[in-house]
């Protein structure tokens, strides 16, 4: 791979995102070697060619902290097309990763599905087979019988619970993921818990003693409780998070991934009931969102499935009292962070890996430029 200059008007540097203009950053065997102002570049190193976007901006790569592979809503009848069989939704896949790396997103963690789909397109990403987003491999997620998730798989019970746990561990994923909760509020308005605080504690502990993270779709509830005080990593959704989970977290160090999108976007093609029951709460969620984004509880942002839409959630995190910085750094820095890979992506800074996106415009003057980009790099490679 030959060195590469590339420049524009705009650039985000380091772990702060300093807003540096006129400057450019040299590629060299996808990395980032150089950062400089842009007028010592071409009297430093006349020979290696030059790409000027001028008056955009160059950022790092985005990381969706909470997708799936097979899992795509914006097509008809998404919710059964998901239980397909193997070669189906690795098509899906296929299709997924092609659409977020082109809108930005160089790393994703993937948050259950079928067939181990995600810890096999790790594993070809990895290799360059396929080319898409970095993946995190989260690999079967379970639930309860009883309880949510279309894309996890029934585990009733210690001895299931060990079972299944054992065969993510054995497929080495990055992440463990479990459905402690439905995703809204019951008839007695509350969100449903499926999992015993000694389930919840057995599935964190066993994840922790191979040094694998924890992570659970969970909007709330005795659910959430149970997952904060057993020592949870991450929690999804939070959707109904109330003040005492919020001061929980902050004890703990809980860290969140906010999916705004899932109730804030009317979906096509999701069945009427669904959606009648996002739009029923939404007025819950939307003070729910506020008060996680004040409270200093740290958090990432993902999309759920909603593929090539992940500006939409910096948007929505503006909207609900977070900073433009604040929405640039969900997706980039503190991204990074959660996924322990900031040693190597997550901020443009000599030596880290080339994972570089460039919009139309500035995203911290305008979060909705992060729609508009107009080249990915990928360890170096323009996408």
């Amino acid at each position: 791979m030959q060195k590469k200059w590339i420049k524009a008007k705009h650039m985000l540097v380091g772990e702060t995102l300093e807003n540096r203009e006129n400057y450019a950053l040299l590629i060299d065997e996808g990395r980032i070697l150089e950062i400089a102002p842009s007028e010592f570049t071409v009297d430093k190193y006349p020979d290696i060619d030059c790409v000027d976007y001028g008056d955009a901006t160059i950022l790092p790569g985005l990381i969706d902290c909470h997708t799936h592979l097979d899992w795509d809503c914006t097509i008809p009848d998404y919710i059964n097309e998901s239980q397909g069989c193997e070669s189906r939704l690795a098509i899906i896949g296929l299709h997924n990763m092609a659409i977020d790396l082109q809108s930005g997103v160089t790393t994703g963690r993937y948050m259950g599905g079928h067939y181990f789909l995600d810890v096999n397109f790790r594993d070809y990403v990895k290799s360059g087979f396929v080319h898409g987003p970095r993946v995190k491999a989260s690999g079967i997620g379970m639930r309860s019988s009883a309880g949510h998730g279309y894309i996890g798989i029934a585990t009733d019970g210690e001895q299931a619970i060990i079972e299944t746990v054992r065969k993510n561990l054995l497929h080495n994923v990055d992440w463990m993921k479990f459905y402690s909760t439905g995703s809204h509020l019951n008839g007695r308005g509350f969100p449903s818990s499926f999992y015993t605080r000694h389930e919840t504690s057995l599935i964190i502990d066993m994840a922790h003693r191979s040094g694998v993270p924890v992570t659970s779709h969970c909007v709330g509830g005795q659910g959430m409780t149970d997952a904060i005080d057993c020592g949870i990593d991450c929690l999804e959704h939070c959707y109904f998070a109330t003040d005492e989970h919020i001061n929980m977290m902050l004890k703990k160090g809980t860290h969140i991934c906010l999916t705004m999108s899932e109730y804030f976007t009317d979906k096509e093609y999701m069945p009427v009931a669904m959606a009648d029951k996002f739009r029923k709460f939404r007025s819950v969620v939307h003070d729910r969102m506020r008060a996680l984004i004040s409270s200093g509880v740290p958090y990432v942002l993902g999309t759920d499935g909603m593929h090539g839409q992940l500006w939409k959630e910096a948007v929505y995190l503006v909207e609900h009292g977070g900073s433009k910085e604040d929405a640039v750094r969900a997706l980039t820095v503190d991204a990074a962070k959660l996924l322990n890979i900031f040693d190597e992506t997550g901020s443009l800074d000599y030596g880290k890996k080339a994972d570089i996106i460039v919009v139309d415009g500035n995203p911290l003057r305008n979060t909705g430029d992060l729609s508009k980009v107009t080249a990915v790099y990928q360890e170096g490679r323009l996408a």
